[in-house]
Formats: structure tokens, C-alpha cells, sequence
């Protein structure tokens, strides 16, 4: 899959205007300020449903107008570029957001499976330094992208866990709250049970590939990807919610579950963390993007369309050569932005089948 054309409305500091894009690999180049950023956060928004530089989407909207409207031409293969599927998406001031596949409204959800982004920015080292959620979400991307019901299972999860929550809240004390728990308590431990084997899974099918990854990138290291799930190891989660009930009650929430799970990122049997400098932290990350594309393409036969920001960003001209190298490979629509253009453009000799190249000045995008 591929994104063909991108129509951008209202959205940041960038012009209105229409990019047929190139199936392989996309640069943008400029200035710092120039609205190179805007152009992958616009594709992740139409993608995706949400940014990945704020959690309030208003804030992209341009202050004289109205809304922001982005819009997209999906082919589904490079061989077949004629079987395009239209898909949009726009946000108003009053918060109106709608989704759209083929002209008809769809969801978020259902648009994001159409078209798998990955992103490299700046905040990437979150992956290994910041809070589990982190960690879960880049397991869950997977099990959405290769299992169509886990949206559904992690929805009955999430939703038995906001009222289990509010029980735990709202109760005076143990009596009459395991019968209240009780009555939906099957679904809500089937879901977890899902979620967690499914981690599990995929956790494991990631390590041999990251491994293999990190062998050329950082010879002589050894990576362990450790899932932690959640509740004690060998312990039914059945068990686990009745034993911490009391804990709960007292603290008012869920203690134990998948929403406490985690993946404890080793080297040489140190917290990566603690051992890699960022730049080889950035490398470590862009492994386990790669694993994750490989094991989407060997399964579900998806490509992954990447959104790299400021490519040489903690990484020198071989490193930056080397993830190139992968992404390609893995036959990913590749969208990269960089100040520089020769230098840039330099790194990709013999790497890439073709490129456009544009050049994006005060929110205006001309392909060079």
C-alpha cells in the first residue's frame, strides 16, 4: 500500500495545495520553520487520526480559517496503481471530526488499517526511556494491523476496565462489590486474556528479527525483549483480580491486568536505556520499526508507508545509509524530511528505484 496523492486544506502553516507523490521514497527539504514537519504530521493525521507532535488537534487548524481537510489516494500495490481507494478526513473549530473512505463516513480505526504508518522523530527514544504505555502501544500496533478482531477485544477490555474502575471507586467497602464486579467480570477477563497471548506472540516473533537487525547495525550486541504482563507470572488473571481486591478497593483502581504490561528493552543484559547513547537508542528503535514491518509484510503482505523527521538527527551518514538500506528493503513508501538536500540526496545513491524530491518554503511545497 501506498499513498499516491495528498490534498492539504487549512492545516498549519501550509498552503493549499494538491502532491502527486512518488511510490518509493519522498524528500522534503528547507529550512528550519518552513512546514517540512507539517507535511508527515498531515499524513499521520489522514492516516492515523491524531498528530504526533499534540494531543489537541484544533491546535493545527490555520487561525484564519475554519477547519483543516486533508485527503488521500491509497493504490493498493505498486504493480496495480490503478485500484485507488479516496480517503479523507477534516476537523472543525468546534470540534467536528469525520472520517472518510470512498465518499461514505467511516472511522478512524478503519481508515488507519488501510494504510500502516510508522514515524521516526525526535521523540522516538520514548520507546525505550518513557512509560510502558509506550512500549504496549507499539506491541498493539501490530496485533491491529495482523488481527482484525483485536480492535473489538481491546475495545470489551478497555471498556470493563472503565467500569470496574468506577465500582472500585464509587464502594464503600468489600461487601457487595465482588458480586457487582462479578457480573460482567467473564468478558472483561476473556478480552485480557486475548490481549496478553497476543502480546505474548508477538513479542516473540520480533526478538529473532531485531536481533538479526541490531547484529549489523551494533555488532557484537545481544538484545532481549522482555514482556512483562501485567499480573504474577504462572497466575490465572482470574486469581489475580480476587487476591487484589483489596489492594484495589483501597487505591480505587485495577492494579493488576494488561494495562500493566510492559516489554523491558535489554542489552548485554542492560536496561538499553542505561547502556546505549540516544543515537544508538534511535537505532534501536528503528530495529524494532523494522521488525514490526517485516512481520505485517509476511503475514497480512502490507507495506508500511514511514514518516522520517530530519533523517541525520542523531545519526551520522553511515547509520542513517544502514536504516535506508532497511526500509527500502522492506519495500516501504519512504517519507523523509532533511534541511539539507544535497546531503541528503547524496546519502540515497544506488539505495532507491526513484524519488521525488520538493522543496517546501514559508508552507509552500514545489517538487524539485
Amino acid at each position: 500500500m501506498f499513498l499516491q496523492q495528498l490534498e492539504i486544506s487549512g492545516f498549519r502553516n501550509l498552503k493549499h495545495q494538491r502532491l502527486q507523490l512518488n511510490c518509493h521514497f519522498n524528500a522534503f527539504c528547507g529550512l528550519n520553520g518552513s512546514g517540512k514537519t507539517s507535511i508527515l504530521e498531515a499524513i499521520h493525521v489522514l492516516g492515523a487520526g491524531r498528530s504526533f507532535r499534540t494531543t489537541c488537534l484544533q491546535h493545527v487548524i490555520q487561525l484564519d480559517q475554519p477547519r483543516y481537510a486533508l485527503g488521500g489516494q491509497i493504490a493498493q500495490n505498486i504493480q496495480n496503481s490503478n485500484s485507488i481507494t479516496n480517503i479523507g478526513t477534516e476537523k472543525t473549530l468546534s470540534g467536528n471530526k469525520i472520517f472518510k473512505i470512498a465518499g461514505k463516513n467511516s472511522t478512524a480505526a478503519e481508515v488507519a488499517r488501510l494504510l500502516p504508518l510508522q514515524t521516526i522523530t525526535a521523540d522516538s527514544h520514548k520507546l525505550i526511556d518513557a512509560g510502558p504505555e509506550y512500549r504496549r502501544k507499539f506491541i498493539d500496533w501490530a496485533m491491529f494491523h495482523m488481527e482484525h478482531e483485536f480492535w473489538a477485544t481491546w475495545q470489551a477490555f478497555n471498556q470493563g476496565l472503565i467500569q470496574r474502575n468506577a465500582v472500585l471507586k464509587q464502594s464503600g467497602g468489600r461487601r457487595g462489590v465482588a458480586e457487582m464486579l462479578a457480573a460482567w467480570q467473564a468478558v472483561f477477563v476473556a478480552a485480557a486474556v486475548k490481549i496478553d497471548l497476543a502480546r505474548k506472540a508477538v513479542v516473540c516473533e520480533l526478538q529473532p528479527i531485531v536481533q538479526d537487525i541490531i547484529s549489523a547495525w551494533l555488532p557484537g550486541r545481544q538484545v532481549e525483549l522482555c514482556y512483562k504482563q501485567g499480573w504474577e507470572l504462572g497466575e490465572e488473571f482470574a486469581s489475580a483480580l480476587t487476591a487484589s481486591l483489596d489492594v484495589d478497593l483501597l487505591v480505587g483502581f485495577t492494579s493488576k491486568g494488561p494495562h500493566r504490561a510492559d516489554m523491558e528493552l535489554l542489552i548485554d543484559g542492560v536496561q538499553a536505556k542505561v547502556f546505549l547513547s540516544r543515537g544508538q537508542q534511535k537505532l534501536l528503535v528503528c530495529a524494532l520499526l523494522l521488525a514490526r514491518t517485516t512481520i505485517l509484510a509476511v503475514k497480512q503482505q502490507k507495506h508500511s508507508v514511514f514518516l522520517v523527521d530530519d533523517l541525520h538527527a542523531e545519526l551520522d551518514a553511515e547509520s542513517s545509509r544502514m536504516l535506508l538500506q532497511g526500509l527500502v528493503a522492506l519495500k516501504s513508501q519512504i517519507f523523509v524530511t532533511n534541511i539539507d538536500q544535497q546531503s541528503l540526496l547524496q546519502g540515497m545513491l544506488g539505495l532507491v528505484p526513484s524519488v521525488a524530491v520538493f522543496k517546501v518554503a514559508k508552507g509552500e511545497i514545489a517538487e524539485v
